[in-house]
């Protein structure tokens, strides 16, 4: 089993759909593709061969990789891989027909949608449910469910921008507890040609992990482990469906912290996916840093978004080094203050929160220093945390935004 390294919040080691087992298989004569860079190198010189016109659909064919991923200039892309040979040499089926089911290879960083070839899925309920049959001995029958509770919270949220329809549900959800288990998985629906939607810890508010092909649903829920502590290289491998918070929780015991501060549920399999559309991350290698030895919060109100977008600017024009530094709009914090999510009344106007750590003595500077700022761009009120409990008071009012939107 392989493993493509991707820089996403720290190095993902990433199990892409459909690498499984012919990726490295070899056809013919054709040496393995044993990385991501011969597999750019030789998709290059196919591009540049006269004799491969893939467009043409006909110029040359046939031997291909089925199915592997092209490394492009920024990411990876699931393809069947065709290496251009000569025609006339027996194998003159034309490329156009089977790229009806696959699209061609290419090294750009970007392919127009009207080049795409949509792939052919078969959610059929016989396929689906011999498929069911083969994830049982995988994976163990009460690993998979089909209760309605658990289809409807694997389809959407109610704080989802995305509404899901009735034809945006799973089949069916699966439980697997190792990257051994979701290889054998991805396996089976590359064979079966279903579509995977993979889920980590369902807080997605732009839809993620809504199932818009009706195929299954990879639950990473029990690959949740933290697997090692690399203390002095300051850095950590851990599962994807392990949650930031438990995470720092752990990482306290060595004095260190994953910086990444979203929202509350968040897992690490949704801070370092692909969106649902490369591939399923069974581990990931994240950078940490040393807990920081004091930090603060600091509020400043001002009339209009862009005066708080313009002390943003000029605050990252400084040598400052913010934590952390987020926006509510007036409408948001109008609502924080209808729902009583914090202990204080908050000016209803844009409102920047920022986040510093460091020395004591850093730490003031920085504050001083971005007071500063504030008003000279009509900043209405600025405020700053005494204590360790008055900071986490006003960096909670960022934290229940949601839930004061929802209410």
């Amino acid at each position: 089993m392989s493993f493509f390294e991707s820089e996403a919040s720290g190095r993902a080691h990433v199990l892409y759909a459909g690498i499984v087992a012919a990726l490295f298989a070899t056809v013919a004569d054709e040496a393995p593709i044993d990385n991501p860079g011969s597999l750019r190198k030789r998709s290059s010189a196919l591009s540049t061969t006269q004799d491969a016109k893939i467009s043409s659909g006909v110029q040359s064919v046939v031997r291909y990789y089925e199915p592997v991923i092209g490394a492009t200039s920024t990411g990876y892309l699931i393809a069947r891989t065709y290496v251009g040979k000569e025609s006339g040499k027996g194998h003159e089926a034309p490329l156009q027909s089977a790229m009806q089911s696959a699209a061609v290879l290419t090294v750009a960083s970007t392919l127009p949608l009207s080049q795409v070839v949509l792939p052919a899925h078969d959610i059929s309920i016989a396929n689906l449910e011999a498929a069911r049959k083969e994830f049982a001995a995988i994976i163990g029958k009460d690993h998979i469910s089909d209760r309605m509770d658990e289809i409807d919270r694997h389809t959407g949220s109610e704080w989802s921008s995305h509404t899901t329809t009735a034809t945006e549900s799973p089949a069916f959800i699966l439980f697997p507890e190792s990257t051994e288990e979701v290889s054998q998985v991805v396996k089976i629906c590359n064979g079966r040609r279903i579509p995977i939607v993979a889920f980590s810890g369902g807080t997605s508010l732009e839809g993620h992990f809504a199932n818009t092909r009706k195929g299954i649903c990879i639950d990473f829920s029990r690959v949740n482990k933290v697997l090692k502590v690399h203390k002095d290289d300051l850095n950590v491998v851990v599962q994807p469906g392990l949650g930031y918070e438990e995470l720092n929780g752990l990482l306290a015991q060595d004095n260190l912290f994953f910086p990444p501060d979203p929202g509350p549920g968040a897992t690490i399999g949704g801070m370092v996916g692909s969106q649902g559309t490369l591939g399923l991350v069974t581990e990931a290698v994240l950078k940490v840093t040393v807990n920081p030895i004091h930090e603060t919060i600091t509020i400043a109100a001002f009339p209009s978004i862009r005066a708080a977008a313009n002390t943003v600017a000029n605050v990252v024009n400084t040598w400052l080094k913010v934590a952390a530094v987020e926006i509510l709009d007036e409408v948001n914090m109008k609502l924080i203050n209808d729902s009583g999510g914090t202990s204080r009344e908050w000016i209803e106007t844009p409102t920047l929160f920022f986040k510093f750590n460091g020395s004591p003595a850093s730490v003031q500077e920085q504050i001083s220093i971005v007071e500063k700022l504030a008003k000279t761009i009509q900043c209405l009120r600025f405020d700053f945390a005494a204590d360790e409990e008055e900071a986490n008071d006003l960096w909670g009012c960022r934290k229940t935004a949601l839930w004061a939107t929802m209410a």
